[in-house]
């Protein structure tokens, strides 16, 4: 929610990082960075009069937060700012001046901070801009476009478009790369996700989404509903990864400078089309920053913090029907939607090829799995040549009537054919969850010497429910008659909460916030952790 900009640039020919240039390209609906898919995590930055912060301690705070990508409402100039925002592997969307960039293009396309170039940001609401035909601007936006790629090959160009484009815009336009989209849908963006869909398969992101932290209607300070809309904004967007590459939370810090004295923080100010702004219809211009201006964290850092980091957890997901080549099992109608993988007996088998884990640490192995009678399962690494676990299927009373269950095991990185063998036939399997934990979140669960590695099989029946967890959290662990050990950490592995339970009870979880945990269950010297999500 910004104005025009217009700047003079000031060059400061010093050294910075342009060696080893990167490569952005898209490809289809997807970013990728040097070969790899790309997902935007960013906020929109930034200072303005008064500030009085730094981008040594923004950087910090933006690190903290799981942040990888910022987008600016005008170039920056200082070669230094640049490089410690390379240097922390954050990048920019660089919004630049669409009457003023090619100097700046050609001194900064090589600068590893660089993820796109940006023009013009909601000009779509300011016909006046340009003589009150808004086709001037599109087609200055196709021109700025093509010089753009004319001048660096190896970057995309971006538009900020206030809303969804019509199909003449995203016509009119084709040079344009990635569509970015400023969206304030309440606190549910996901409809014009489906919108811009149906009328484009090129790339896209939300390039502003939020709430400020100010209630018009009661004229309180509600950061408590600035997370909320935040966390329901977040949720569905990054749900959306294909459709979507990412978002751009609006703002980073306060901005006392937009409604009033720049000493004082001000209720009111305006934006376009800014009725959609949860939850009350207004945009109080100074209060949508994620931290306030002395840089203290409001709720909504914390909550966009648990979005972003547990983003980044491997979580991959393998329907059993997909095997690369089998032994003896058969396809079926699945009761939870699909196909299932049934008819399994003893000594069956299915192999998943080329199955990549992405670093060495302790990942978590979950079946959907249903039994009339029980079973086990077993997984190898390319052929056999690598045993990682084994699990007990418990019997569900039905082929159709699903559990999960699962076990933890090291694995190093590396590109395996994953094995699935029965070791004891009679069970269906829906698909096969393998999640990151990794051995510095395991390190700062307690600093044990103790690792699941050591989970005996009598202990790997061991289920929670449901997923996701919404206020209360079912655990299921074995035969186990004796009150459990419970914890649940963050992926950090700080502790949240510490209780005995009996095996089969609630958990009551409704004071945790949204996000990624890891929930530690011990019997004795038996222990397991799983991760889950809280709702």
């Amino acid at each position: 929610m910004k104005t025009k900009n217009y700047i003079l640039f000031l060059f400061l020919f010093l050294p910075f990082l342009q060696s080893n240039a990167q490569t952005v390209a898209v490809r289809g609906k997807q970013l990728f960075v040097n070969e790899q898919r790309y997902r935007i995590k960013a906020v929109d930055y930034n200072r303005g009069t008064g500030d009085t912060g730094n981008y040594t301690q923004d950087i910090a705070l933006m690190k903290e937060a799981g942040i990888n990508t910022i987008r600016t409402y005008a170039p920056i100039t200082n070669v230094a700012e640049l490089n410690a925002f390379a240097a922390n592997g954050i990048r920019i969307i660089m919004h630049l001046n669409e009457n003023d960039f090619e100097n700046y293009i050609n001194t900064y396309k090589n600068h590893q901070a660089i993820l796109m170039w940006e023009f013009g940001n909601e000009f779509n609401y300011h016909p006046e801009w340009f003589g009150g035909n808004i086709n001037v601007w599109y087609s200055k936006l196709q021109a700025c476009a093509i010089r753009a790629h004319q001048l660096d090959v190896n970057h995309p160009v971006t538009t900020a478009h206030g809303e969804v484009p019509t199909a003449s815009v995203l016509s009119a336009c084709p040079a344009v790369d990635v569509w970015g989209l400023n969206l304030y849908r309440w606190d549910n963006d996901v409809p014009a996700i489906d919108d811009f869909r149906r009328l484009s398969q090129k790339a896209m992101y939300v390039s502003e989404c939020g709430a400020d932290s100010y209630n018009k209607s009661t004229n309180t300070i509600r950061e408590d509903l600035q997370m909320q809309a935040n966390k329901n904004i977040l949720t569905g967007i990054f749900n959306r990864y294909d459709d979507c590459i990412g978002a751009a939370v609006f703002e980073f810090c306060d901005e006392w400078w937009k409604a009033g004295s720049p000493d004082v923080q001000n209720p009111g100010g305006s934006a376009p089309n800014s009725s959609g702004v949860p939850y009350d219809g207004s945009a109080d211009e100074e209060y949508w920053g994620i931290v306030r201006r002395d840089r203290s964290k409001k709720p909504s850092f914390f909550n966009l913090k648990e979005i972003y980091t547990s983003l980044d957890a491997f979580n991959k997901k393998i329907e059993a029907e997909s095997y690369s080549s089998m032994s003896g099992v058969q396809t079926e109608t699945c009761t939870e939607g699909g196909l299932n993988v049934g008819y399994i007996d003893t000594n069956d088998w299915m192999a998943y090829n080329s199955i990549t884990f992405p670093t060495t640490g302790v990942y978590t192995f979950e079946f959907r799995v249903a039994s009339y009678s029980g079973g086990k399962l077993s997984v190898d690494l390319n052929a056999g040549s690598i045993v990682v676990g084994s699990v007990t299927i418990p019997a569900t009373g039905g082929w159709q009537n699903w559990t999960t269950v699962s076990f933890t095991k090291q694995v190093n990185a590396g590109t395996y054919n994953l094995g699935i063998f029965a070791a004891t036939g009679g069970w269906n399997i829906n698909y096969l969850v393998i999640k990151s934990g990794g051995q510095t979140l395991r390190q700062g669960v307690e600093n044990e010497k103790k690792t699941t590695d050591s989970v005996t099989d009598e202990v790997q029946d061991f289920s929670i429910f449901p997923i996701p967890v919404n206020e209360k959290m079912n655990v299921h662990f074995g035969k186990n008659t004796n009150n459990l050990g419970v914890q649940v950490l963050n992926m950090s592995g700080i502790s949240l909460l510490k209780t005995d339970v009996l095996n089969d009870s609630a958990i009551d979880v409704s004071a945790l916030t949204p996000g990624l945990y890891l929930l530690k269950v011990s019997n004795g010297n038996q222990e397991i952790v799983k991760t889950f999500i809280k709702k």
